[in-house]
């Protein structure tokens, strides 16, 4: 079986499995962790997110959008606050959850 390369950046390795099969680097992988799949979702969450207020900023100006992230940080923050956990904590639970 083929050698699994180490990649640099994520569209390296986007491109390397346009071309390629994973069933010929079976040996090479591994089942992800609880905590490994938690930290992909959450920054998938954020890219989402990200990718939300760039969509709110081109629809409803920079003064709107501005006002709406500030109420998602206030609501984050206060989260935060009751529950003890920083930001990372939070979201990886509720998204292990």
């Amino acid at each position: 079986m083929a050698k699994l390369p180490e990649f640099k950046t994520l569209e390296e390795e986007q491109d390397f499995w346009q071309t390629h099969d994973s069933m010929d680097y079976q040996e090479d992988m591994r089942d992800l962790t609880d905590k490994e799949v938690a930290a992909l979702n959450s920054r998938a969450q954020a890219r989402r997110l990200a990718r939300m207020l760039v969509t709110l900023r081109e629809h409803l100006g920079e003064e709107a959008a501005d006002s709406i992230e500030q109420e998602i940080r206030d609501l984050l923050a206060r989260r935060c606050q009751d529950s003890g956990l920083n930001l990372d904590e939070l979201l990886t639970r509720k998204i292990a959850a």
